[in-house]
């Protein structure tokens, strides 16, 4: 479950930082 909230973020933070 760690890696799950640790990865979750960083895909998000990815597309936002795209825009």
């Amino acid at each position: 479950m760690m890696i799950f909230f640790m990865v979750m973020p960083a895909l998000i933070g990815g597309f936002v930082s795209d825009y």
